[in-house]
């Protein structure tokens, strides 16, 4: 693949930048992924490869700004305009975008689920074909918490928590979350995958990795055969017909 680093997708902070990988025969499909770090670190550059992605797929990986740059929901905004951006920048780079996913892992799970799950949060743009939220939270994020006067792990169901967003018309949505994730991590996955189907949304896959920690979630996605990479890989190459 060709990484085209540091391009800017918004004009905000120095942050606000994304780069592309591209393969030398794209199909047009692609997938803009978000860093985890808990809104309070983290980097596009971290450890998620290209092979996470199908052949022919194009990658954008994009930062955003953490809570000690601006406050929440900065970095959802963030997030949103990330998703604007990218068929445009795909264009530019001589792709022609056709499906377009969004996901990530842990806090950037979280930004995926909230851009793909709001219509508000990608008005202005095609919503996702399907979104891939890795080991997130789908309660209001813990991060967010203590600006209402509550603790970190007191949960939280508000306009800011992906479960309130379950709609039948929402796009396909793969949960992949680890057996031995955070505490409530893998019951918000299980409760949103109930939701959305008491909801009408019949194309919500939920998949609980046995034996996987929130640190080793995503261990193997260097590995084609790792149970991760296979499940994002099959979930991508879906028709969703």
């Amino acid at each position: 693949m060709r990484r085209i680093a540091d391009l800017p997708y918004s004009p905000v902070h120095p942050r606000c930048t994304a780069d592309l990988y591209l393969p030398a025969a794209c199909t047009g499909d692609a997938v803009l992924w978000l860093h985890g770090g808990g809104m309070v670190e983290g980097d596009k550059g971290g450890p998620l490869p290209p092979i996470l992605v199908p052949e022919g797929f194009a990658l954008g990986m994009a930062n955003y700004r953490l809570l000690q740059h601006a406050p929440f929901p900065a970095c959802i905004e963030d997030a949103a305009a990330a998703w604007r951006w990218l068929p445009d920048a795909l264009r530019q780079h001589g792709v022609g975008p056709r499906r377009l996913f969004l996901g990530g892992e842990s806090a950037g799970a979280y930004l995926a689920a909230m851009v793909g799950l709001d219509p508000a949060r990608h008005a202005g743009a095609s919503q996702p074909a399907g979104v891939i939220p890795l080991s997130g939270q789908m309660s209001s994020h813990f991060a967010y918490r203590p600006s209402l006067g509550r603790r970190a792990n007191q949960p939280v169901v508000d306009a800011y928590a992906p479960l309130w967003h379950v709609r039948a018309d929402a796009p396909p949505l793969l949960l992949i979350v680890g057996s031995d994730d955070l505490p409530c991590r893998p019951e918000e996955n299980a409760l949103m995958a109930a939701a959305m189907r008491d909801n009408g949304h019949a194309a919500t896959r939920l998949h609980v990795i046995p034996g996987r920690t929130h640190g080793t979630i995503g261990q193997g996605v260097r590995d084609a055969e790792d149970p991760v990479t296979k499940l994002i890989h099959g979930f991508l190459s879906s028709p969703f017909r």
